[in-house]
């Protein structure tokens, strides 16, 4: 059963419905190429165990987000992406978590390409990286997608928007509460839960 966290069967089943997704998803026209960048993570939790994967790709308007997880406590949670493509969980498993130390502090700041305070309800911001909560079922699953205008999986695109396959690489990170879209750094919304590095494809 996925809800008992065995790690080839939750990958197995999340590969199989994010390469679903990806199947069905309309395919969009380019100029420049016939197969549009892709890019995938893996999400891992604070014990570092793997919960769930996302898959990204570009389209002729943005990056298109999908993500799968479980094992994640049900409501509504606050999700970013970071500027550092690295996600250390700092406790083992089986470990408690620790209340003085940030599991995945080294994913570092949410990525903000135009020196923008966080939250779409903030007059400053919002960061570049930021998005609307997602919301996780009873059972702790999770299946979303995201979508930005603001970023690309490209090499090229100026600097107005964010590589997210740059050297330093991107991290998408949940965290444990909602983001209230407004207070700094993260919308209030409690610790990290799970760090996802984006990897090309």
């Amino acid at each position: 059963m996925l809800e008992r966290y065995n790690r080839t069967g939750i990958r197995l089943g999340l590969c199989v419905a994010l390469a679903s997704l990806l199947l069905a998803a309309p395919q969009s026209s380019y100029a420049d190429s016939n197969s549009p960048p892709r890019a995938s993570a893996q999400f891992i939790n604070a014990n570092g165990q793997y919960i769930g994967m996302a898959m990204l790709e570009e389209t002729a308007s943005g990056v298109i987000i999908r993500i799968e997880a479980q094992g994640l406590t049900s409501g509504d949670h606050a999700i970013h992406l970071h500027e550092k493509g690295s996600c250390s969980p700092v406790l083992g498993v089986g470990m408690e978590r620790s209340t003085t130390v940030t599991p995945f502090k080294d994913a570092g700041p949410h990525v903000n390409n135009d020196a923008t305070l966080h939250g779409k309800l903030n007059p400053g911001g919002p960061h570049t990286g930021d998005f609307d909560n997602v919301h996780v079922a009873a059972d702790g699953t999770l299946h979303a997608q995201l979508f930005s205008d603001d970023m690309t999986l490209r090499s090229s695109g100026g600097e107005s928007i964010a590589h997210i396959l740059d050297r330093d690489g991107t991290a998408i990170v949940i965290h444990e509460g909602p983001d209230d879209y407004r207070t700094p750094p993260a919308g209030a919304s409690g610790s990290p839960v799970a760090c996802a590095v984006i990897k090309g494809s």
